[in-house]
């Protein structure tokens, strides 16, 4: 018999409901095969990931602080969204000069793994700029943009500021 440590059943049971819901956001489908398929798959990828680490808790997102941070996160990663891709349709509408793009290096005060992955994917949502690298040692981003700004501080809270703010709030 397998013997679990402390945490590790509430770890594979996690693991399972984030494959599971995952698989219902893919489908969009309540059919029995498809349930029962979504399941088969879910097993299949939580014994995968056995052993790998702990696993966040799907049912922690119902604590009313975390589901409005969330919820501030969402709205503030959403806007970010609307205005990018707003502001990059009014330059190619308009036809003029293309915007200068550019790597740029940008510091951010996330360190966990966790906290670094979700800044990059979140701001890299927006069409004018992209996660190209990060350096998890020093906490630093690499982003390829369309608006490199001279100001480096400036840059930080264009392209990170309120992102990582709003993440901090979550936790």
């Amino acid at each position: 018999m397998l013997r679990m440590r402390d945490g590790s059943a509430r770890s594979l049971i996690s693991s399972f409901v984030w494959a599971f819901l995952c698989w219902l956001v893919l489908t969009w489908s309540t059919e029995t095969e498809q349930l029962v398929s979504g399941a088969l798959l879910a097993g299949a990828v939580t014994a995968g990931n056995y052993g790998l680490g702990t696993v966040a808790r799907p049912w922690a997102v119902l604590d009313p602080r975390r589901l409005v941070a969330l919820m501030r996160l969402a709205g503030t990663s959403g806007g970010r969204l609307l205005v990018a891709g707003m502001s990059l349709s009014r330059v190619v509408w308009s036809g003029g000069s293309r915007p200068g793009s550019g790597l740029v290096a940008i510091g951010t005060d996330e360190h966990r793994d966790g906290g670094l992955a979700t800044v990059g994917l979140l701001t890299s949502l927006t069409p004018d700029n992209q996660l190209v690298d990060l350096d998890r040692r020093r906490s630093v981003l690499l982003y390829h943009t369309l608006r490199v700004r001279p100001d480096r501080a400036e840059q930080r809270r264009a392209l990170t500021g309120s992102v990582e703010h709003a993440i901090s709030e979550v936790r």
